[in-house]
């Protein structure tokens, strides 16, 4: 919901701000105007200052050579002879860079030097009478861009010679590019061609022709200035705009240029554009709050009085409102009292009406909630006896038939009995052959432990054997080696002898071969012991692990022998614990029969009595109906008396 403070700001501030903002924006026109008017006047006066400063240059250094020239006393003929007084004219005249002297051929003498000048077109120009001014040339006698001032010397009123002095290119560069327009507008100077003379540049001076550029509207400009206009105009380069302020040099036939870009013009607009928004700002800032305060005091009793509506809404009619202002407010709260006023009235009356009807329905009620409880505890009683004949016979139908189905499981039961007893003795009998068969293969896996054991003693005992055997051969092998030893000494002892001893040697020889023969047979002998040696060695380990394996296969079996005897054992007391199971099943089936004789008997006089019980509960219960009705319709005029009370006991009238 929208407030009447939001409302107001909602229809006024629209209108404020687009005045402020419709005023900003003549504002900054006018401006704008303003001071591209007061820049174009500024570019103008420093337009016309630097061209008096020019053309006054020019004219000074004009009159200097023309005095120069009449002064009279020059050596035409002999022109290294004026050497000394040219220099000490230099030094005196120090902004020229070299002052010289040509005869009417155009023979000149500069920078101890001979040099010809007759092409020059300011050499022509003043031998026909008149000071001429050159465009900026490359000087001859010194390799420097120059302005040449040429005046005729005249002896008894003819032309023998010209005086002409050089000046460079930086001295009226500085005049021109000592201007102030702008941040970063500058001045330049073209000549009659087109050609720059002077620019802040220096590698634009003769390099550089604007009338050949690709921009007509600057070319235009240029033209206007070298046809001795002075104006101003807007032209475009390298995509800024930019003022162009033009004036010719009337003693030398140059255009003078000032240009600057468009945009410093109205630079200071961005510093008074931001003035006017803050102003604006501080004004809409103002504005809002005169309307906050304004509304908040319009609003102040419209909110006190919408809180004082509310209060009445929730019941409270003791409020008043002390608004004693003239206006249409405070007659909206003198109404407003009024009713309240009125409404207080009426209500209390309905307020005393309602507490005596609810007085009388309490009445009515108590006196039908008695009846109506007399009637009800009657009818509860025949029903609850009725229900609880009815339960018994359910109850004793139930049991009878309850125990019919256990008299049949038992009979089951009986049945399963016998069978597991038959079970568990055919499973005792099979545990008793298990037991028989394990006790036999006890007896033969002990058999077989204590055979093993002896062949593993045996095959030691032949290990032992086989070391001794190889400790004989070895003692033949040492025996045998002796032997061959003693046969070759022999042989050598026969050999010695000659022949006494041949015989001797043979013999000696004989049994060397014998030896070596038993050697051989020794060796083979030792291999063969080795390998049954490392063959017994193996037998023993295997019949060692099969013995290790028979045990274990003992003690499993005597483990499993101790199960089926384990086994046996528990079978015989769960056949025996079967037996009595079955004794006391019987007892108990024959318990049931005599129970379901009984039960029936009963069940035949529940069903009688449960008749008689229903009778008398339907006539009670209809009495019951008739009360609870009663009580019913009494309750809901108390009911209404209570919602009327309540309703009236949520104004507040005192």
């Amino acid at each position: 919901m929208r407030s009447i403070r939001g409302k107001l700001l909602l229809v006024i501030m629209p209108l404020v701000v687009i005045s402020l903002f419709l005023v900003a924006y003549l504002n900054h026109q006018k401006a704008k105007q303003f001071l591209e008017d007061q820049f174009e006047q500024t570019a103008k006066v420093e337009l016309d200052r630097l061209q008096s400063a020019v053309n006054q240059w020019v004219t000074d250094h004009k009159k200097v050579i023309e005095g120069l020239s009449s002064e009279g006393g020059w050596d035409i003929v002999e022109l290294q002879q004026n050497e000394d007084r040219l220099k000490h004219i230099q030094k005196t005249w120090s902004t020229f860079e070299l002052i010289a002297i040509a005869d009417r051929n155009g023979k000149a003498y500069a920078n101890g030097r001979e040099l010809s000048i007759s092409d020059r077109p300011y050499f022509q120009e003043a031998l026909k009478g008149k000071t001429s001014i050159s465009d900026v040339i490359v000087s001859r006698a010194t390799g420097e861009k120059v302005i040449v001032i040429a005046s005729p010397i005249r002896e008894k009123g003819e032309i023998v010679g010209v005086l002409f002095g050089t000046v460079k290119t930086e001295e009226i560069t500085n005049l021109v590019v000592d201007v102030e327009i702008g941040k970063t507008g500058y001045g330049y100077l073209i000549q009659q061609d087109g050609v720059l003379i002077a620019h802040p540049n220096g590698e634009y001076v003769l390099e550089k022709n604007l009338l050949q550029e690709k921009n007509d509207k600057l070319v235009s400009l240029l033209r206007h200035a070298l046809a001795g206009k002075t104006g101003m105009g807007i032209y475009e380069f390298e995509g800024v705009k930019k003022y162009a302020f033009y004036a010719p040099i009337q003693s030398t036939g140059w255009g003078l240029v000032l240009t600057v870009p468009v945009a410093e013009a109205t630079e200071k607009l961005y510093y008074l554009a931001i003035l006017s928004f803050v102003t604006a700002g501080v004004v809409i800032l103002f504005v809002v709050v005169a309307i906050v305060l304004f509304a908040s005091r319009l609003v102040r009793p419209l909110q006190k009085l919408s809180q004082l509506t509310k209060e009445v809404a929730s019941g409270d009619l003791t409020v008043t409102i002390d608004h004693r202002s003239k206006d249409e407010v405070g007659q909206l709260g003198q109404y407003f009292q009024q009713m309240v006023h009125y409404m207080r009235n009426m209500l209390q009356q309905l307020h005393d009406s309602a507490e005596q009807l609810r007085q009388y329905s309490q009445t009515f009620v108590v006196a039908s909630d008695e009846t109506k409880q007399t009637t009800n505890q009657v009818a509860v009683t025949m029903s609850e006896m009725a229900h609880g004949s009815t339960a018994i016979a359910h109850s004793v139908q139930d049991v009878t038939e309850r125990v019919n189905r256990m008299m049949k499981e038992l009979q089951l039961l009986i049945e399963d009995a016998e069978n597991m007893e038959k079970a568990m003795t055919e499973a005792k009998q099979v545990s008793l052959q298990g037991e028989t068969i394990l006790q036999t293969m006890s007896e033969t896996m002990m058999s077989a432990t204590k055979h093993s054991s002896d062949a593993v003693e045996a095959m030691k005992r032949l290990g032992e054997r086989s070391k001794e055997v190889k400790e004989i051969v070895n003692v033949i092998t040492h025996i045998t080696s002796q032997t061959n030893l003693l046969a070759l000494n022999a042989s050598i002892e026969a050999a010695r002898a000659g022949e006494a001893g041949r015989g001797f040697a043979v013999v000696a020889g004989e049994v060397r071969k014998l030896a070596e023969e038993t050697e051989k047979a020794t060796d083979k002998i030792a291999q063969m012991i080795q390998q049954t040696y490392t063959d017994t060695e193996q037998a023993i380990a295997i019949v060692t692990e099969g013995s290790k394996v028979a045990n274990l296969a003992f003690e499993r079996v005597t483990e499993a022998k101790q199960a089926f005897q384990h086994i046996s054992q528990n079978l015989t007391n769960a056949s025996e614990r079967s037996d009595r199971v079955i004794a006391r099943i019987h007892t108990v089936q024959n318990d049931s029969k005599t129970i379901a004789e009984h039960m029936q008997d009963v069940a035949a006089v529940t069903e009688e009595a449960s008749a008689s019980i229903e009778e008398v509960s339907a006539a009670t219960e209809q009495q019951a109906a008739a009360a609870h009705q009663i009580f019913e319709q009494a309750k809901q005029v108390e009911e209404l008396a209570d919602q009327l009370t309540e309703m009236m006991n949520r104004f507040k009238v005192k």
